[in-house]
């Protein structure tokens, strides 16, 4: 890993974070402590309003926090890097895989995505190739500001053609209060991240209400533990268990909006088809609470867009 040299103050990566969203905005409004940043918005205006203003990070903890990184387009000038963070959306994927492939060889790709429908296409990229499951909450507040709702970690695990690097650079990444874990197994995090997502996320989403919400209001419990039971069934976890990991983060994340109620608040297309979709299309199984909860948030989808 590389050291830059930044105002006097030594940078231990340059670290690129391509999407600015929630997630964008909390990784780089937390690893500028120590490294140096290039943020790959999509959308320009939101390029120039973080160009002018920089990022502002809010948390309850450690109040507001502002700072100041750099600003590029992805398909255009792509400067040297340590490693880059990819947080768009799965949907949003296919736009940019094929600037992705055409970056240099040996920089090492995160991947920060909800579902597993995207896995396939990562398997074409040359670059080192890492899972990162995200269990921070973090909201969007508008170009610039993000909020800190939640405390968690990163599980980062190897994809493909890691070359013993995934603790090193877990190790160079992990801050304290920003913690990384290396995980050697991919599939067990994916397999348990999808499992939450297909249950909280579209739940929350559809009776506009907090995580909490899912374990406390005794009617979406029932909806809750039957989706959980399709999801682990699809997905070859065992039951009991799954419904376990399920409350836990539940009762971690109780304050928090999940990200598909934050989309649908937004009028913004929702990760449905990459959650509850992938459990659908993959499997010969029966699943009628899967197949109501992915009608009805693509309904609500409609609905708030013609609003």
């Amino acid at each position: 890993m590389s050291k830059v040299s930044k105002g006097g103050c030594e940078k231990v990566m340059r670290v690129g974070i391509v999407g600015a969203g929630a997630i964008g905005m909390l990784l780089a409004g937390y690893l500028e402590k120590e490294h140096e940043i290039i943020v790959f918005p999509h959308r320009i205006e939101q390029r120039e309003n973080i160009k002018n203003e920089g990022i502002y990070v809010y948390d309850s903890r450690l109040g507001e926090r502002s700072i100041n990184v750099k600003v590029a387009r992805l398909d255009k000038d792509f400067p040297s890097l340590d490693c880059c963070f990819i947080c768009v959306k799965q949907s949003e994927l296919q736009r940019i895989l094929h600037t992705l492939h055409e970056l240099p060889t040996d920089l090492p790709l995160i991947f920060i995505q909800n579902g597993m429908g995207h896995l396939d296409a990562l398997k074409v990229l040359r670059q080192p190739v890492y899972i990162g499951i995200v269990s921070h909450g973090a909201k969007r507040l508008n170009d610039v500001c993000v909020s800190h709702k939640g405390k968690g970690n990163i599980l980062l695990a190897s994809f493909k053609k890691d070359h013993g690097e995934l603790h090193k650079l877990a190790d160079s990444l992990h801050q304290n209060e920003f913690p990384f874990e290396p995980v050697e197994d991919w599939r067990s995090i994916m397999r348990e991240k999808m499992l939450v997502n297909s249950v909280i996320n579209p739940l929350t989403a559809l009776f506009q209400v907090p995580n909490k919400e899912v374990i406390k209001n005794e009617h979406i419990l029932k909806l809750a533990k039957a989706l959980c039971m399709e999801a682990a069934t699809v997905l070859e976890l065992d039951a009991d268990a799954a419904w376990e990991k399920v409350v836990t983060i539940v009762k971690k994340t109780g304050d928090n909006t999940s990200s598909m109620l934050q989309d649908i608040q937004s009028g913004k297309e929702t990760e449905i088809k990459a959650i509850s979709g992938y459990l659908l299309y993959n499997t010969n199984e029966s699943l009628p609470y899967t197949s109501f909860i992915y009608e009805s948030i693509q309904a609500l989808e409609r609905k708030e867009k013609q609003i």
